[in-house]
């Protein structure tokens, strides 16, 4: 048996106190919410006060309601906040936080981040990788086994 792994290392400087504050509770809630149940498991998510926030939100994420935080890892400072995956993460799910991030605080900004795949056993079609270039509107990405695919497949 092979394992999978996408692994990924970005930053996005903080440029205020607003931006910061966003960041602590945007990420913060997921848990916040989930904490709530942990030692109550006869109550009903959909009974919880911000049961709708934390619906939209698993929606935008495509997170199921019983995970209990966004499927890569982060550390915030005062100055920045650092998203990265070590192994077992949603890359997805790292680009839509950085696409909420814009939309909330710079819309008209954009960032980017890159990724790779990689196989703990070389298996064909195992390794690759893509970029992307957020802005609030818009994700432009790419995935390179799907590139090389698609040019191998174009030359004649």
């Amino acid at each position: 048996m092979a394992d999978n792994y996408v692994t990924f290392s970005e930053g996005i400087t903080l440029k205020n106190t607003e931006e910061l504050a966003w960041v602590k509770e945007h990420l913060g809630f997921f848990r916040k919410f989930h904490s709530y149940f942990e030692d109550k498991p006869d109550l009903e998510f959909e009974k919880h006060p911000e049961f709708s926030k934390f619906e939209k939100l698993c929606d935008k994420y495509d997170l199921e309601w019983d995970w209990d935080k966004l499927q890569f890892e982060y550390e915030i400072s005062d100055e920045s906040i650092w998203i990265y995956s070590e192994g077992f993460s949603d890359v997805e799910q790292a680009i839509r936080f950085m696409q909420e991030f814009l939309r909330a605080n710079r819309p008209n900004d954009r960032l980017h981040i890159t990724w790779a795949f990689t196989c703990s056993k070389p298996r064909i079609g195992e390794f690759g990788g893509g970029a992307a270039v957020i802005t609030a509107e818009k994700i432009h990405s790419i995935d390179l086994y799907e590139w090389v695919l698609e040019k191998k497949n174009a030359i004649h």
